[in-house]
């Protein structure tokens, strides 16, 4: 069995060879930047960035990091999170031709919001709404209508809460 260092070892190695590929499949391609918060299985704020770029006529979306958004949630907290994770990338701003995040008004935000604060570095992106967010806002309007979806749903978070509480208990 290996250690937990060992596995994080082996973890990180397999995460910079990763991020090496996608860098160069990046150098000539242009690409969106997607973001979200969400919360771990040990309810610590996480933000995800992914990025959406076409490469020898494919589309590819992968993730390239995680930050731990616990301390700042602010917008001003995200994007330097987001920027944190795309510095290291280097990748050409004048090639990111847009941004996907959901409707929150944090992210959103004309103003203060972290498109307008990401728009200061990456000038020709432009900002989307993202489809999944919007599916998801629309399926969850549905489910509080049809009342075997709400009993569904309602089972499903029981289920998964009973789960995360019995593994902690059990951690």
């Amino acid at each position: 069995m290996l250690s937990p260092k060992i596995q994080n070892d082996i973890l990180q190695a397999a995460a910079i060879a990763l991020v090496h590929e996608i860098k160069i499949e990046l150098m000539d391609s242009y690409y969106s930047i997607l973001a979200d918060e969400t919360r771990d299985s040990c309810s610590n704020e996480l933000v995800a960035v992914c990025l959406r770029y076409l490469h020898k006529g494919d589309i590819h979306e992968r993730a390239v990091g995680f930050v731990d958004g616990s301390s700042d949630l602010t917008a001003e907290g995200i994007s330097n999170s987001i920027l944190l994770i795309l510095e290291q990338l280097e990748l050409d701003p004048d090639k990111c031709v847009g941004f996907g995040f959901d409707g929150a008004s944090v992210m959103s935000g004309n103003r203060g919001g972290v498109q307008a604060i990401l728009r200061r570095t990456y000038t020709r992106a432009s900002y989307v709404h993202c489809h999944s967010h919007r599916l998801n806002l629309v399926l969850q309007h549905v489910a509080t209508k049809d009342e075997d979806l709400k009993v569904f749903f309602s089972l499903t978070n029981n289920l998964v809460t009973f789960v995360d509480t019995l593994n902690a208990t059990l951690s």
